[in-house]
């Protein structure tokens, strides 16, 4: 079987059109090697050093085995001449290399030549791609002749058009594609969705100002001009379109709710109230409007009368999946947590493609301690932006149910393609050898990851909390200054390296003054209150103390502050409170070392 007869039926079956054998060879060498042509149309330099002619036909052959036995009945067979394989290849060599203007030349040659659809549909794409919009827009003309039932390439050319600034041939275009719709509003719609994702704005916004002038009368043409308008800015255009939908259809949910999205955007919240509150008023029924009123109260943080608005629509036939997950947020504010997990559960019943439902499903059966259920649904996490802390979530779950080691054994099989990629992975590592005390393997890794990320500050921070346990205070301080360096307002840093200074050192003004800086810009944190009280210990201010670690425990009632209240307590003779407090910091978590290291300083069982 000759090379093009094995391209041909590459090219028939749908399979790409440069083989996978080839694409790492030289152009002079590919192109004379397939089309059986001696010259290079590309001054493109190649390494012949390691061409073996022999092994890539042998190659072919073995690929060209199954291709027969593949081919799709539904793709049609297209008789390729050697010219057009050759352009086929031209095109994806000198793309590859870079040569844009000379692959996109072949692109066109070839769709022009063969009058397949197939190649005509990529041209269109690729020179829309190059910001070439004339030729794209030739293309696109052709590919529409070619396959008339397809509006694909309409789009295309109304997009082509109007980037090229083509104004009354986009216009024409974009008419055309909306008459063909069933309805003209959903056709206005379509041509707006295109019109928000021009590169030319100004084009862009003139031609959707024009498809609302030819139809004034239709509330919809208004719509999508306030659309389009805020896609690219123009805000005061975009609120004058809402308000003439508006007047044209008064009732009309859609714009009604853009109306209050608009109000709140703009922080006059009590008009957006005033607004929704007669909106309901007049449409009682009104779903959307329904929940957009929770929302909105929400954003101001009045649960509880949001909460009552969503309720009354939650067992409407209308609810969707994300006003469930809305709910399933909102229920955690209003001490409705047990109906968190079943609002999430229908949110993904509703759409199975519901990822940030899926995820906080997840990690409320995690919280429940039902792993196995947590794993499951952290498993059919698709979305790329969540995929991630998906596979980050199931190591920990992992960890949970089978230990460290088997964690760490999951954690290896992480896809790691970029350094964000790789700092997740680093940090999870590390954690896990951190929860299991291990803390100098945790250390050094940390000192390995940081020659790979120089100055990364999230391992800083991670190496200087470990050096801290590990009582190593020159590497904690220059880890933890090396950061105060660079963001001075990091009140993290600022509290952990005071923090370490007020019980590792006799430093205790400077410890003061650190754990100051990051209580001014967190006064409401407690870790930060537990460190201050701390240091008010160290330096014998004990009722001082006292009120800044009582504060903290109040507020959150972690077992080191309740490790560090007790101490205090007990230096000023409450021993019994200081039991009580060491008592449930125990039922938490005994194994706790500051806990323990404490309770080894006092004798905790005598009166």
């Amino acid at each position: 079987m000759n090379c093009v007869h094995i391209l041909q039926q590459k090219f028939n079956q749908g399979i790409i059109y440069l083989p996978q054998g080839l694409r790492h060879v030289g152009l002079f060498l590919l192109t004379s090697f397939v089309v059986g042509c001696a010259a290079a149309p590309l001054n493109q330099p190649a390494d012949v050093s390691s061409f073996n002619q022999d092994a890539l036909e042998e190659t072919l052959e073995v690929e060209a085995q199954d291709i027969e036995e593949e081919q799709d009945p539904n793709v049609p067979n297209l008789a390729l001449d050697s010219d057009s394989l050759y352009n086929i290849l031209l095109s994806d060599i000198a793309l590859h290399y870079g040569h844009t203007d000379t692959g996109l030349e072949a692109a066109i040659a070839v769709a022009k030549s063969s009058q397949d659809y197939r190649l005509v549909r990529k041209a269109a794409a690729l020179a829309l791609q190059l910001g070439k919009f004339e030729e794209s827009a030739e293309a696109a003309s052709l590919w529409s002749e070619l396959t008339p039932d397809d509006q694909e390439p309409m789009q295309v050319l109304v997009i082509a058009l109007t980037a090229a600034g083509a104004q009354q041939r986009a216009l024409a275009s974009a008419v055309e594609l909306i008459e063909l719709q069933d309805e003209v509003e959903y056709g206005i719609r379509i041509v707006a969705s295109l019109m928000s994702r021009q590169r030319n704005a100004e084009a862009a916004l003139r031609l959707i100002q024009d498809i609302r002038d030819m139809w004034p009368e239709l509330p919809q043409s208004h719509m999508s001009l306030s659309f389009v308008a805020r896609t690219y800015g123009q805000e005061q255009l975009a609120r004058d379109a809402i308000d003439a939908a508006l007047e044209i259809k008064p009732d009309w949910d859609e714009a009604a709710a853009a109306k209050v999205d608009d109000l709140a955007r703009e922080g006059q919240i009590a008009s957006a109230e005033k607004f929704v509150t007669q909106y309901l008023i007049e449409n009682p029924d009104s779903y959307l409007m329904r929940v957009r009123y929770s929302r909105l109260l929400a954003s101001e943080e009045r649960f509880i009368p949001a909460w009552d608005q969503l309720a009354s629509v939650l067992k409407s036939e209308e609810v969707d999946a994300p006003t469930l997950y809305f709910a399933a947020i909102l229920a955690g504010e209003v001490d409705q947590d047990r109906r968190v997990t079943g609002y999430l559960e229908r949110a993904i019943e509703l759409d199975n493609s519901f990822d940030r439902a899926r995820m906080y499903l997840a990690a409320r059966y995690s919280a429940e301690e039902d792993f196995e259920a947590a794993f499951d649904q952290y498993q059919q996490v698709n979305d790329a932006s969540l995929s991630e802390d998906a596979m980050i979530q199931m190591v920990l779950v992992t960890e949970e149910t089978q230990g460290t080691d088997e964690a760490l054994s999951f954690l290896e099989r992480m896809d790691i393609q970029s350094q964000s990629q790789y700092l997740k992975y680093v940090l999870t590592r590390h954690e896990l050898l951190v929860r299991d005390r291990r803390l100098d393997a945790a250390y050094g890794f940390m000192n390995d990851a940081l020659q790979d990320i120089p100055g990364s500050k999230e391992l800083l921070y991670a190496r200087g909390l470990v050096a801290a346990e590990l009582k190593l205070v020159d590497v904690m301080e220059s880890d933890f200054k090396s950061l105060i360096a660079v963001e001075p307002e990091n009140a993290s840093a600022l509290n952990a390296l005071g923090y370490t200074l007020a019980d590792q050192t006799d430093r205790l003004d400077e410890a003061r003054e650190l754990i100051g800086r990051a209580l001014a810009l967190r006064p409401e944190d407690p870790y930060i209150m537990d460190s201050m009280g701390w240091v008010e210990y160290r330096l014998g201010q004990l009722d001082s103390a006292k009120a800044l670690l009582s504060e903290a425990y109040q507020v959150n009632g972690d077992v080191e502050i309740a490790a560090h209240l007790g101490e205090v307590l007990w230096e000023l003779g409450e021993l019994e409170n200081a039991r009580s407090i060491w008592s449930e910091a125990s039922e938490v978590d005994a194994d706790n070392p500051i806990l323990r290291e404490t309770l080894k300083r006092y004798p905790v069982s005598a009166d």
